[in-house]
């Protein structure tokens, strides 16, 4: 048993886990039955107050977690089939996020300075809407001796973090070099800190704790606190759909009843400027003229962006040719457009 709790690491979870394999001590647990016990934090006096126990009760390895008054923070169980290692991670992943509300920390004006530090060393950036760190300098400041490319690919491979889901990657010129910034999610960056097992990575947690917790303080403030505002957001709200609604409806109503859509009446929808669009097609190397038509580059109907059709009209006795949007190609435009407004 550890008498500071600062000090449990993952490896006193494996060890606790493979005790209660071995034979613990037996103990009867808050929700009545017994098994095999292996205490890491708090004691068994009383209530159990501010407890970190690991218990084997038929095939399952529980875990339990206590706040100061003995109220339970956490009671799970994992099936020992899974193995020690996968358990072990997963509990010190839980434990850790509950730690602080185990032994009651407050916050102080050391803490405090701590926060305004942690915020100069580890920035928080805003990727297209989502709070994100640079996990090369999240590195840094782990004190994390190992190549950062190695370090980064290997956390990435041994957790199973998601490339566009966890984080994303970023190539740059450094000198003659190329190099890549992985930009994490701030909860992946907690997990990283986390699994440093030092002194640098529980503080880099907590960190990432207390912006999260903003994060959730912020949004609950864009809630409205008054009938007038929402009515304001509803307004808001109701305006956004009747934008976006329109759009497919016209979609439906200038398409032919094989899905195509002229180049002028997809300017409608993608631009709001009819007039304009086709030339803007043409200037940018996607349609060109030839003896009065506009026709698509080879490859891009190749792609099934666009169809070419004849049709004969029997009053002017001529034959037509005309260039249509394949919905494939107005997803492919739009999508091309919104990105070349981005740069």
């Amino acid at each position: 048993m550890k008498n500071n709790i600062y000090e449990i690491t993952v490896n006193d979870f494996k060890d606790a886990i493979e005790t209660c394999f071995n034979g613990g001590t037996l103990h009867t647990a808050p929700l009545g039955s017994c098994g095999l016990d292996v205490l890491l934090y708090g004691s068994r006096e009383g209530r159990r107050k501010s407890v970190v126990s690991l218990r084997l009760y038929c095939k399952d390895v529980e875990l339990l977690l206590t706040d100061t008054k003995g109220r339970f923070l956490f009671y799970g169980r994992h099936d020992r089939c899974r193995g020690i290692d996968y358990i072990a991670n997963d509990y010190f992943r839980i434990f850790w996020e509950n730690i602080d509300n185990i032994i009651g920390v407050a916050g102080d004006s050391d803490k405090k300075k701590e926060k305004i530090e942690m915020n100069e060393l580890i920035k928080i950036e805003q990727k297209e809407g989502i709070e994100t760190v640079n996990a090369r300098e999240l590195h840094v400041f782990l004190e994390n001796g190992r190549k950062f490319s190695d370090w980064i690919k290997q956390r990435i491979y041994q957790y199973g973090f998601v490339d566009g889901q966890d984080f994303t990657i970023h190539k740059f010129v450094n000198g003659k070099a190329t190099q890549y910034d992985y930009h994490v999610t701030v909860d992946m960056a907690k997990e990283l800190s986390m699994v440093e097992n030092n002194e640098k990575g529980k503080q880099a947690r907590r960190y990432f704790i207390e912006v999260e917790k903003r994060a959730k303080e912020l949004s609950s403030q864009k809630l409205p606190q008054t009938f007038s505002q929402a009515l304001r957001l509803a307004a808001e709200q109701a305006e956004r759909i009747e934008q976006l609604t329109p759009k497919a409806e016209r979609l439906d109503k200038i398409a032919s009843s094989d899905g195509l859509i002229l180049p002028r009446d997809a300017g409608k929808i993608v631009t709001g400027h009819p007039n304009t669009f086709c030339q803007k097609l043409v200037d940018m190397g996607i349609l060109y003229r030839s003896k009065r038509k506009l026709l698509p580059k080879a490859e891009l109907q190749e792609r099934g962006y666009f169809e070419v059709k004849e049709s004969y009209n029997e009053i002017a006795e001529k034959t037509f040719v005309q260039t249509y949007f394949t919905p494939k190609g107005i997803d492919w435009i739009t999508a091309k457009l919104e990105k070349d407004l981005e740069k």
